[in-house]
């Protein structure tokens, strides 16, 4: 796939594709770390310069040949509206129409859905069609690397609209005051009800999101789709074979014997080559090649003289069971050779995982060398009944994501005067008595008095009061318990030591007193003499307050550049990875812990008293100082040649995570389906790039004149 935008040394690659194909073209386990923000749910109908996004397809048939219903109209979170156009009421009594966001269609025939990612009728659909995106980035994420999602809620609507910033220039008729913004139509009640939901109801998406991401899911299949399958099975029942190979082990060298090995095979033999590459083609594996003893002109066992040559296409173990859980439901005259076979490869992986290196019990041999027999049996076409112990081919199933941390993304916090932040102020006003206005022509004016105001004018607001939304979830997700991170990249600063074990210094000198008390004998320190000083800083924690960040670009959702900073800094190497395996290079640190003893008292008591509390001078208390002496490679191929991490972000708007990333000295990938947000992007990337030829030329400047001054002043001093 071509690059929207790649620059000179290829350090940053934007695509301007869906997620899902973009991700298929790239190498698997390619990726260091995985930053990225999909479309909130049913919050905004995106833009393509001046045209909505482009619907796609997901799910489905991909061979069938779609034929769409009518679109659906309103907005997931409920509510009721059926005009495509509705009037609306502003401010000062101006009137304004705006047209509704449309959720896409189902194919008639296969029930795919052709829309926008983020407009869909529910939610469960929207989180398997995340799910979807996010498995295509498990392929191409390495096994050491993690993925961080920003995702935002959305609550269920009940009346009313909720306007849509970035909806267009032409989503309110280019009205001056509200322009830019697109009211989204609520759609039908019972929408919410299917779902669990009610109006007003908090949809709850990034946890929601986390506990579909943790679930176990179909591993992709080597034959990705149904004609294709039931086209192989058809092969296989005609012109193949299923089988068991046992072979022998032993090491001549030492004169020691093994146990015989037992493994599955698939083959299919033919003169037309054609046929065993559609085979290779819609697999993926293995090759064609002339069988042992086919060549044309030889003699068989039997004494007949081949004319043609005859090739095979054979898969041993993991490719071959591949193949039998792919075509399985589609064999006829195989089945029972597909299931002796799955059975075996069974008992052996299970086998090898509870006995380690040990030797094979007797029963589980005898076991697979029945099941060797009993498949020669089959594919003599002898009657063969199969024991009730053997498993039909199942789906392979891989694990979900490990949701390592639910991050709070603070805007803004209450009861901190500091804190106001820069949040979105949302109209959720509670219950009040207001002057009743009547509108008079076009403009808005206080009641006369009529029966709904009486006696004073007052009428009763009954709004649905709650605190304005203030945070964004940030989900970090890995592969594996063995992941990278760099913890001491993003220390944040600590307290001043005054609320920390004995103050910002503490003296350990054998008797360390507080308040004129010394500590009891039994808690002395062990390294007398040696004053400490704390720090001041602590690991990060799971709740980050950044501002978000104003931007000139028409995009509505972009995350501040800080953010995107801490989760580079704390999943990749700033000293990079191994040129040759991708391992990451990983700090050298001393790490020296400091004993002291806690001041104060722990516990809960009257305001003023200690009583009941406990004395934690009485406990003593490590801190850790760490430092870093220098870099060293994670893995043992030996390769001294360093090159960045890459970082991907699937979802990449306008580049901001591309930008900083090349910022902080990293590669980065970007996908983004949109050709206007990948224009801006790819303008931005460019001069940024100009912004670093600067940079550069102007230290090789300082560096010349630098060279120069010491050039001269060694002369003078001659």
């Amino acid at each position: 796939m071509t690059p929207f935008y790649a620059d000179e040394p290829g350090a940053v690659r934007l695509y301007n594709a869906d997620c899902r194909v973009a991700l298929a073209e790239l190498e698997a386990e390619s990726v260091h770390c995985a930053c990225t923000s999909p479309p909130y749910f049913a919050l905004r109908s995106y833009k393509d310069g001046d045209e909505p996004v482009a619907p796609v397809v997901w799910g489905g048939d991909p061979a069938c040949h779609h034929t769409w219903g009518e679109q659906i109209p309103g907005d997931p979170r409920g509510g009721s509206g059926p005009s495509a156009k509705e009037r609306y009421g502003g401010q000062d009594g101006e009137e304004m129409y705006a047209r509704k966001v449309a959720r896409g269609s189902f194919c008639r025939h296969c029930n795919a859905w052709l829309g926008c990612l983020g407009l869909e009728p529910t939610v469960d659909l929207y989180l398997d069609h995340l799910v979807e995106c996010f498995q295509a980035v498990k392929r191409v994420l390495r096994s050491d690397g993690t993925c961080w999602v920003v995702i935002g809620d959305t609550a269920a609507s009940g009346k009313g609209k909720c306007y849509n910033p970035g909806g267009g220039a032409d989503s309110l008729q280019q009205r001056t005051k509200l322009k830019g913004a697109h009211p989204v139509d609520r759609g039908n009640v019972s929408v919410l009800k299917a779902q669990g939901l009610q109006p007003l109801d908090l949809c709850l998406i990034p946890s929601r999101l986390a506990l579909a991401l943790q679930q176990p899911h179909p591993a992709p299949c080597c034959v990705k789709q149904d004609v294709d399958r039931a086209w192989l099975a058809a092969i296989f029942d005609g012109e193949g074979t299923i089988g068991i190979r046992r072979f022998s082990s032993s090491r001549r060298d030492v004169g020691q014997q093994y146990q015989d090995g037992f493994v599955v095979y698939t083959s299919v033999t033919n003169s037309d080559t054609d046929l065993l590459d559609r085979c290779i083609d819609i697999t993926g594996m293995g090759s064609a090649r002339v069988k042992f003893g086919g060549a044309a002109g030889s003699v068989d066992s039997r004494g007949i003289r081949t004319r043609r040559d005859s090739y095979g296409w054979r898969l041993d173990a993991n490719a071959a069971v591949d193949v039998i859980r792919a075509i399985y439901p589609y064999l006829i005259t195989k089945r029972k050779q597909a299931i002796i076979a799955y059975t075996l490869d069974c008992l052996n992986k299970a086998g090898r995982e509870a006995r380690g290196n040990r030797t094979v019990p007797q029963e589980l041999q005898d076991k697979r060398a029945y099941l060797k027999e009993l498949i020669h049996r089959c594919n003599q076409r002898e009657p063969v009944d199969l024991p009730s112990w053997v498993e039909p081919p199942r789906e392979k199933v891989e694990p979900g994501w490990l949701v390592r941390s639910f991050i709070i993304w603070s805007k803004g916090r209450s009861f901190d005067p500091d804190g106001a932040g820069s949040v979105m102020p949302e109209s959720v006003a509670g219950w009040r008595w207001t002057r009743h206005r009547i509108k008079v022509g076009k403009e808005w004016q206080d009641c006369p008095g009529c029966p709904k105001c009486e006696p004073d004018g007052l009428v009763l607001r009954k709004g649905s009061w709650r605190p304005t939304h203030a945070y964004d979830v940030v989900l970090m997700l890995a592969k594996t318990g063995s992941y990278y991170g760099d913890d001491v990249a993003v220390r944040e600063v600590g307290g001043d030591g005054s609320t920390r074990w004995g103050g910002p210094k503490m003296k350990l000198d054998g008797v360390k007193t507080y308040g004129g008390e010394s500590m009891p004998d039994g808690n002395r320190a062990n390294r007398p003499g040696r004053t400490y000083e704390y720090s001041g800083t602590r690991n990060l924690r799971d709740v980050w307050y950044i501002n978000p960040q104003a931007r000139s670009e028409p995009h509505y959702s972009t995350y501040p550049d800080r953010l995107v900073e801490t989760i580079v800094k704390a999943a990749t190497s700033e000293a990079g990875v191994c040129g040759s395996c991708g391992a990451p290079w990983a700090r050298i640190t001393t790490t020296e812990y400091r004993k002291g003893y806690r001041s104060g008292h722990l516990g809960f008591a009257a305001r003023g008293s200690t009583k009941g509390m406990c004395d934690m001078s009485q406990y003593p208390a490590l801190d850790k100082l760490t430092d870093t002496l220098g870099w060293r490679p994670t893995c043992t191929c030996g390769c001294q040649d360093v090159r960045p991490a890459v970082v991907l972000d699937c979802f990449a708007g306008i580049g901001t995570s591309l930008l900083v990333a090349r910022e902080l000295g990293r590669h980065a990938v970007g996908v983004e389906i949109s050709q206007g947000y990948c224009q801006i992007a790819a303008a931005k990337l460019a001069g940024q790039a100009e912004e670093f030829k600067r940079r550069a030329e102007e230290e090789a400047r300082r560096e010349r004149d630098r060279n120069l001054e010491l050039r001269l002043e060694l002369e003078r001093t001659r």
